[in-house]
C-alpha cells in the first residue's frame, strides 16, 4: 500500500514529549513523514519545501503570523491542510473568554481587565498582535480538522472543513499509550505540584516574566508547601516542567523532592493536585484527582494579563492564595478531597476526548481515516 506523504511544520524544535505527544514513532511508520521547523526559514523557504512535496498532508502547528501566511501556501501545491488546534487539551482561548456564570459580572471583569493592560503599553501591543493572529483562524481555510472534544464545535476555521475527524486528544492518547506501563515512585502519601517554569518560561517572557519578582514568588511558594505539609501530613513533591533550568530555583525549593519527565505517573498516584494552570490538568481530570489552584498576591496584581477563570469555573476547583492560607480548608479532609465529578465529566467530553471517537490515540485514527479515504487529493 502506498504511503501518504505527511509534513509537520512546527514552531521550534520537536522535543521529547512532542514526539510523544504526536505519535511521531507511528507516523514514522505508516507515512512518509517530513518534519520541519518553519522558526529557522524564511518565508521564500515555504514555497521550495511544498513545491518539493506537492499532495502531502500539512500539519501546520503554530498561530503566529508567520504561521498564518505559510497557510495560504499550501493549497498553492495541491497539498492539505489539517488542524490539530483542537486536541491541545486545554481551553482555548482562555484569556478572551470568562467562561461561565454571571455574563453581566464577566463582562465587567474582562473590561477591567483591558483597561488595566492600557496600563502596560508593551504587554497590550504584544497582547493586541496575538488576538489579531488567533482571530485570523476565521480565514484559514481547513481541509481537515480534529474535534478532540465537543468544544471544538465552537473554534474558528472549522465549520468550513471539508473533512472532520472525531477523536482523542493528545493528553489522552499519552494516557493510553502509557497506562499500562505507569509505575509509583513513591510510596509516602503525598500532593503534587505541577511546575510550569514560572516566572522564567520562556512563553511568558513578554509578559507576567517582567514583572513577578521570582524571589518573592519562590519565598511565599515554599512556605504554603511547609504550612500545607504539616496541616494535611502530605508530602509535596513537584512535578518539574519539561523545560525548567533546576539551576534557575532556590537551594530551599530543592528540598522538596522534585522529578523531571514522569507527571503522569505523579498524577495518578498523588492524593491531590496542585497548580497554577497547566495543560497536565487533564491527566488529573483523567484520573479523577482534586484539582487545587495556587496563586498570591503577585499573581493577582497581575492577573489582567492572563487568567485562569475559565478552568476554575469548569472545573469547580478551589483556588488558594499562598499569601492568605485557608487553614480550615486545609485541615478538612472532606473539602481537601473534594472534586465535582459531574464537572469533570463534562470537561473530559469537550476537551479530552470526544463521545464519537474511537478509544485510540488521535493519530491512530488519523491512520485509520486515510486508509479509507483513497481519494483526498482529487
Amino acid at each position: 500500500m502506498k504511503k501518504n506523504l505527511l509534513i509537520f511544520l512546527h514552531e521550534g524544535a520537536l522535543n521529547r514529549n512532542t514526539y510523544e505527544y504526536c505519535g511521531i514513532k507511528f507516523l514514522k511508520k505508516k507515512f512518509k513523514l517530513k518534519i520541519f521547523n518553519i522558526s529557522k526559514l524564511f518565508i521564500k523557504d515555504f514555497d521550495k519545501i511544498l513545491k518539493k512535496y506537492k499532495n502531502s498532508i500539512c500539519f501546520e502547528i503554530g498561530y503566529n503570523l508567520r504561521s498564518f501566511l505559510l497557510r495560504l501556501k499550501i493549497k498553492k501545491y495541491n497539498s492539505l491542510l489539517a488542524s490539530v488546534y483542537a486536541l491541545s487539551s486545554y481551553p482555548a482561548d482562555a484569556y478572551n473568554n470568562l467562561g461561565q456564570g454571571d455574563k453581566i459580572g464577566s463582562f465587567f471583569q474582562k473590561l477591567k481587565r483591558r483597561f488595566k493592560l492600557l496600563s502596560t503599553p508593551n504587554i497590550f501591543f504584544y497582547k493586541l498582535v496575538n488576538f489579531i493572529v488567533i482571530k485570523l483562524r476565521f480565514f484559514y481555510h481547513n481541509d481537515i480538522v480534529f474535534h478532540g472534544g465537543t468544544e471544538s464545535y465552537k473554534y474558528l476555521g472549522f465549520n468550513s472543513a471539508k473533512y472532520k475527524i472525531y477523536a482523542s486528544s493528545l493528553d489522552y492518547g499519552v494516557y493510553l499509550k502509557n497506562k499500562k506501563k505507569i509505575k509509583k515512585l513513591y510510596k509516602k502519601k503525598y500532593a503534587l505540584f505541577i511546575d510550569t517554569y514560572f516566572p522564567f518560561h520562556p512563553d511568558n517572557k513578554h509578559d507576567t516574566n517582567l514583572f513577578i519578582s521570582s524571589s518573592e514568588y519562590f519565598r511565599k511558594l515554599e512556605f504554603f508547601f511547609r504550612e500545607f505539609e504539616k496541616v494535611t501530613k502530605l508530602k509535596i513533591i513537584i512535578a518539574l516542567h519539561p523545560k525548567a533550568d533546576l539551576k534557575k530555583y532556590p537551594a530551599y525549593i530543592k528540598k522538596f523532592k522534585i522529578i523531571r519527565n514522569q507527571t503522569v505517573a505523579l498524577i495518578k498516584y498523588a492524593k491531590l493536585v496542585l497548580q497554577h494552570g497547566s495543560t497536565a490538568q487533564s491527566f488529573a481530570i483523567i484520573y479523577k484527582k482534586p484539582l487545587i489552584f495556587l496563586t498570591s498576591d503577585q499573581m493577582l496584581k497581575y492577573e489582567f494579563i492572563f487568567n485562569h477563570n475559565l478552568c476554575l469555573n469548569l472545573l469547580g476547583s478551589k483556588l488558594i492564595n499562598v499569601e492568605d492560607i485557608d487553614y480550615k480548608f486545609l485541615s478538612n479532609k472532606k473539602k481537601l478531597f473534594y472534586f465535582n465529578k459531574s464537572l469533570y465529566r463534562n470537561y473530559f467530553s469537550k476537551y479530552l476526548k470526544h463521545p464519537k471517537s474511537p478509544n485510540k490515540p488521535w493519530y491512530e485514527i488519523f491512520y485509520d481515516f486515510t486508509t479509507k479515504k483513497t481519494n483526498l487529493f482529487s
